[in-house]
């Protein structure tokens, strides 16, 4: 059974256009947000869209993290064994996100 305040956020977060929503996130994300905008989007944070954009810019991210360790070490700056070590703390890093975005949605589903 869902709780009124589970509610009351979802009906407020409806009001919304995903547009708006992003662009409060981009804001909260260079911490330019009022308190009540913060709230907000942290409240859509916990929804499923909510969610799934946070896993896009992190998927976006990794991605362009990915392309600058690889052109940084085609430029022959680095070992390829430090590049191996690189590209493995990014998959251990992404496996701990996905297991905590894992975690959290069972919690919410409680």
């Amino acid at each position: 059974m869902v709780n009124s305040d589970v509610l009351y956020k979802r009906q407020k977060i409806k009001l919304y256009k995903a547009e708006e929503l992003e662009s409060l996130a981009d804001k909260y994300l260079k911490n330019q947000c009022t308190p009540e905008e913060a709230k907000l989007v942290l409240d859509w944070f916990e929804s499923k869209t909510g969610q799934r954009y946070l896993q896009d810019q992190l998927d976006e991210d990794t991605q362009l993290l990915q392309n600058e360790i690889h052109d940084y070490f085609s430029a022959g700056t680095i070992s390829r064994a430090a590049e191996r070590r690189t590209e493995q703390d990014i998959k251990e890093m992404k496996k701990t996100i996905e297991e905590y975005d894992y975690k959290t949605s069972q919690e919410q589903s409680v």
